[in-house]
């Protein structure tokens, strides 16, 4: 049971993964309402949203910290290339549905330092103001890649 485990932080993404290495499956569920090959960002299906609380939830519960990555490489979907207003809407929902979560780690990216993912998602997320200290009013963590990233503009 994860709550007697040796560990007491887990790694999530918001998005599902596709990987040549380990899961090649649909997810059970879409992050936002979909018909075919074709995403809504505008509509996030909200069932998908409750059953993520729910899970960040059970962790807090058990004491086990949500590492929470917003974006990452391992698409099929479309999710990496939703575009820079939709990564903007999607950053700010994500804060405003788990922010209050005492455990939740932010980790805007995984493999933040991939070109495309710095170039697209991180860079550009914080530059713009979107991410930055004291957005997280609630959340007494943020990742040293958080930071460092955010440091990097100060300069």
């Amino acid at each position: 049971m994860m709550a007697t485990a040796p560990f007491n932080k887990i790694r999530m993404c918001v998005f599902p993964k596709r990987y040549i290495y380990g899961n090649e499956t649909e997810p059970w569920m879409y992050p936002f309402k979909r018909e075919g090959e074709i995403n809504d960002f505008s509509q996030p299906n909200y069932e998908f949203f409750q059953n993520f609380d729910r899970r960040v939830e059970q962790l807090m519960e058990m004491g086990i910290e949500a590492d929470v990555i917003l974006f990452h490489p391992y698409d099929a979907w479309g999710y990496s290339k939703m575009g820079e207003e939709m990564n903007k809407k999607y950053v700010r929902y994500m804060i405003a549905r788990i922010s209050a979560y005492r455990n939740v780690w932010w980790s805007l990216a995984n493999e933040w330092d991939v070109p495309e993912i710095k170039d697209t998602w991180n860079m550009k997320v914080v530059n713009q103001g979107i991410v930055k200290p004291g957005i997280f009013k609630y959340t007494t963590v943020l990742p040293y890649t958080a930071l460092r990233i955010y440091s990097a503009k100060s300069n």
